[in-house]
């Protein structure tokens, strides 16, 4: 059953109601064709706003976000987690500035607000703003070491600055608090290869096959070691893999 008709508030709650199940099944196309409909007949609806913009980006169509995630904030502009999700709009649309603006008003409407202090270091990353995006980083991990994107961001920066012993530590935290998250196998994969340490490297390269089969990035490490050591014929046994 599908609501389309709308003459009353109660139309609206149950189209409402309908909406928000296709989108926590993430059936998004349904989901947004309702909340469109909501939205031509009550413009000035909160949720059908916010959750259509959350589709949008989705879809990574972030210009239609932004409009309706503004109209979403003129209804109601004291939620830490509409003012944290505008500012990822803007961050995905390069303006940074505007980002860093709704980043903070979320830490002003909740202190300890992690997602918020790691966004806003990101923001801080992409204007090569150090200091700016290190302190919230260490304000992110403060709140809770055991965050794994605030690890994992951190140690980006810190790699990228070129403190690669701390870097390593962070990203070894972030693969101790998710073990299945590639990414920062790949980084310190990425660390021990520049750094020529051969057996760390080939000791990760073993304990990560064993999680991620059939890995191209992995498998590129390993021909990158197996070229150091001069075994030929296991590199092209590998590749013809």
């Amino acid at each position: 059953k599908e609501i389309i008709v709308m003459k009353s508030n109660n139309d609206l709650r149950e189209n409402l109601d309908f909406a928000n199940k296709f989108f926590k099944n993430k059936n998004f196309d349904k989901a947004e064709k309702l909340y469109k409909k909501i939205i031509k007949k009550f413009p000035n609806n909160f949720d059908a706003n916010y959750f259509m913009a959350s589709i949008k980006a989705q879809k990574n169509n972030y210009n239609e976000a932004k409009d309706y995630m503004e109209k979403a904030h003129s209804i109601n502009p004291d939620l830490p987690e509409l003012n944290n999700n505008l500012g990822l709009v803007y961050l995905n649309l390069n303006e940074i500035d505007k980002s860093i603006n709704y980043f903070q008003k979320a830490i002003n409407l909740n202190k300890n607000y992690l997602l918020a202090y790691t966004n806003l270091g990101m923001a801080y990353v992409s204007l090569k703003k150090v200091p700016e995006a290190k302190a919230n980083y260490l304000k992110a991990l403060e709140i809770d070491p055991d965050n794994l994107l605030a690890n994992y961001n951190f140690a980006n920066l810190l790699k990228r600055l070129g403190d690669h012993k701390n870097s390593e530590n962070y990203y070894k935290k972030a693969i101790e608090i998710n073990p299945s998250y590639l990414p920062s196998y790949n980084n310190v994969m990425d660390l021990y290869d520049k750094s020529n340490q051969n057996n760390k490297l080939s000791d990760l390269i073993n304990v990560a096959e064993t999680i991620f089969k059939n890995d191209q990035v992995i498998k590129t490490f390993k021909a990158k070691l197996l070229f150091k050591n001069k075994n030929y014929k296991e590199i092209v046994s590998l590749l013809e893999k």
